[in-house]
């Protein structure tokens, strides 16, 4: 056998492995209806993660990503700067492709993600979080719209607040989507939405009232569920980050990391064992 200069060159071409490309949760799973999140999500996504507001000069900052995790060091230069400044999330951009961003045009209810020039992190990675007043952001996303059944992935936990509210409308106050209470016995944890299939951290998630989701929420928590929701079409229909963000406020926005809304309900499990590969709640 004679062995050739092509021979050895494709022998070695053989043996050589690209790295591989980066594979989101959507490359993997399709029928995103919206999905937002403090990581990239999509491969192709080129769009921005948060807009960021600083409490010093009130000048916002669209931050991306680096390595597709939040970028980081380019919000801390922009927030901390050695002044101990705060951070507010003004614009949650939808990864989804259908740019239905969440959004807080009022400085007050603005959820924080720097506080004092420190980075806020719920088990080593970032996290929005409620200011100690009322916080909320909505979108025009109508959950009423495209396919009925949904699926519904969340990180998200409890902030010190005793009652807060995962999701709502815009403003209509019957509209709401695991609602939670300290102490209160209160059975109405979700109104115009059919919820079936729960799990919470990987294991089937059953509470009676209002007080047991606000006690099982006290760590970081990955939530999926299958949807049905009936909030209604109209613009104060819209799903919101909170409840009633409208006045009068009623509830607080939870602590985020994730929001991700399917038009289809299959690969729960799987769906689910994908984010907790990222999160490591559970």
């Amino acid at each position: 056998m004679i062995i050739t200069n092509q021979n050895i060159i494709g022998s070695l071409q053989r043996g050589v492995s690209s790295a591989p490309s980066f594979v989101g949760l959507l490359d993997t799973y399709s029928g995103a209806a919206v999905a937002y999140s403090l990581r990239k999500l999509k491969d192709g996504y080129a769009g921005a993660c948060i807009e960021v507001r600083r409490s010093l000069d009130n000048t916002t900052l669209n931050v991306g990503f680096v390595n597709n995790v939040l970028d980081v060091a380019a919000m801390s230069a922009f927030v901390g700067g050695g002044n101990k400044d705060n951070g507010f999330v003004s614009k949650w951009y939808d990864q989804g492709g259908n740019n239905k961003d969440m959004v807080s045009s009022t400085a007050s209810r603005q959820p924080k993600i720097v506080a004092d020039g420190v980075l806020l992190l719920e088990n080593g990675k970032p996290i929005l979080t409620s200011d100690g007043s009322t916080s909320g952001m909505t979108s025009d996303y109508i959950a009423d719209s495209g396919i009925s059944a949904k699926g519904l992935f969340i990180v998200t936990k409890r902030n010190s607040s005793t009652n807060q509210c995962i999701l709502g409308s815009y403003s209509d106050g019957n509209n709401i989507n695991y609602v939670f209470d300290s102490g209160s016995t209160s059975t109405s944890v979700n109104l115009n939405v059919a919820v079936t299939s729960q799990k919470l951290n990987g294991s089937a998630w059953v509470y009676s009232n209002r007080s047991d989701v606000y006690t099982d929420l006290i760590g970081q928590s990955i939530i999926s569920a299958n949807a049905v929701y009936s909030f209604g079409t109209n613009t104060a229909d819209a799903l919101s980050l909170g409840y009633r963000y409208t006045s009068p406020v009623n509830f607080e926005m939870t602590n985020m990391q994730e929001l991700v809304i399917f038009e289809n309900q299959t690969d729960q499990a799987a769906k689910e064992t994908a984010i907790n590969s990222f999160y490591n709640a559970y």
